[in-house]
């Protein structure tokens, strides 16, 4: 296979990462994947940068084995975890991955971890102001939980849930913007272009 290309993007929660990976799919064409990491590994609400639990640091590990071996032309099974038990997931299915031409890689923690990011190509960081993300969140939990629970609940649910996404991004993953090689405020045309012709000077 021709040279591999990782291409990571990563931000607040709420941010548009994932607005941007997929249309930076989209444009890449077939020849390309697309991995929302924080799906598969750890709840990052919850992570707590300066004190990992021992289950934490694993999945970290295995996060970077399994993302190495991708990068080493080999396919990998990405096991699910249960957040709240921070364990394997007993009886669900992993997702099989296939080496590809562009990997695009999406999550809050994969600049963090200094193994993880050296294997990005490209690094993009997608930098919205705290505020605007909050506004997301509030949106995106009413539309989600409007049918089960009371406006009231939902908003203080948003609250508490968002107080402790902040503090744990502003005291352990904020400076990871300092790793990007582009900054981007959305997933605009004009920004997909920019980190277009990143990853075509990467490669």
């Amino acid at each position: 296979m021709e040279k591999q290309l990782f291409i990571g993007i990563t931000g607040r929660s709420c941010s548009g990462k994932s607005t941007l990976a997929h249309k930076l799919l989209k444009r890449l064409g077939e020849n390309s994947l697309y991995i929302e990491l924080d799906k598969f590994w750890i709840n990052t609400s919850n992570l707590d940068c300066k004190n990992l639990y021992t289950s934490e640091v694993c999945a970290i590990h295995k996060m970077h084995d399994d993302l190495s071996k991708l990068k080493s032309n080999m396919s990998v099974d990405l096991t699910c975890f249960d957040f709240k038990k921070k364990s394997k997931l007993d009886g669900k299915k992993g997702k099989t991955l296939f080496p590809t031409k562009y990997t695009i890689v999406e999550g809050c923690l994969i600049f963090w971890d200094k193994k993880i990011r050296n294997l990005f190509d490209v690094k993009v960081f997608v930098d919205v102001p705290d505020e605007i993300c909050f506004q997301r969140r509030k949106s995106r939990d009413l539309e989600k939980l409007i049918r089960k629970y009371s406006e009231d609940k939902i908003k203080n649910h948003t609250i508490q849930h968002w107080s402790t996404i902040k503090k744990q991004w502003d005291t352990g993953l904020e400076n990871t913007r300092n790793y990007a090689d582009l900054i981007t405020a959305d997933s605009s045309d004009k920004s997909i272009d920019r980190v277009i012709s990143k990853i075509f000077e990467a490669g």
